[in-house]
């Protein structure tokens, strides 16, 4: 199984985020591509676990320029959908 990691430097760097829940947070991330994806699900500090209508990752972590939150993530609520298998 692949683990879903974020660079704790990016984490580092770009955080901290405000958590929905208890060490998980939702936030966006930008690719090195500059392709941008919204509402990915991190378990604290730098784990991905979800991703809204996704059943797995569309990307390798190492593709990862930058991490952000913006108002509407901190509005957004997941549930058991956005988890990964």
């Amino acid at each position: 199984m692949t683990q879903n990691l974020i660079d704790e430097a990016i984490i580092l760097r770009d955080g901290p985020f405000a958590e929905f829940k208890q060490d998980v947070s939702i936030i966006d991330i930008e690719l090195t591509s500059r392709k941008i994806y919204k509402n990915i699900l991190i378990l604290y500090p730098n784990k991905i676990i979800g991703m809204e209508g996704v059943r797995k990752l569309p990307f390798e972590p190492k593709e990862i320029k930058k991490v952000f939150q913006d108002k509407k993530d901190l509005k957004r609520r997941a549930d058991k959908s956005w988890l990964f298998p």
